[in-house]
């Protein structure tokens, strides 16, 4: 949620989330689930809303999770403030996850 806050309005991001991380949409995605993007809207925690409040940042943000299974099997859940599908296809996010390993020839030149 902090990541999301310091970026809020300025940055399109996206993240692999942590297991242990908002539990509340990674329970939405399994291996055998037909849901691969949802939007949620996310209550900052208590121990921030304070921090959040003195720098005219919301409490509360939608962020768009989307579930990508990655070629050995693996669900990892994606989290972005990327919210319009016209942007950013559901589809288009396996292809971005395997940019930050570095593989930079997903993208040929014309």
């Amino acid at each position: 949620m902090k990541l999301f806050a310091a970026v809020h309005n300025n940055t399109n991001i996206l993240c692999r989330l942590r297991r242990n991380i908002f539990s509340k949409a990674k329970s939405l995605f399994n291996a055998h689930s037909e849901r691969k993007d949802v939007i949620l809207e996310i209550n900052a925690p208590k121990y921030l809303k304070e921090e959040l409040r003195e720098n005219n940042i919301p409490t509360k943000m939608k962020i768009r999770f989307v579930q990508v299974i990655l070629d050995n099997g693996t669900v990892e859940v994606l989290a972005t403030n990327v919210l319009s599908n016209d942007k950013l296809k559901t589809s288009d996010f396996k292809e971005l996850y395997a940019l930050r390993w570095g593989n930079r020839n997903i993208f040929r030149p014309y």
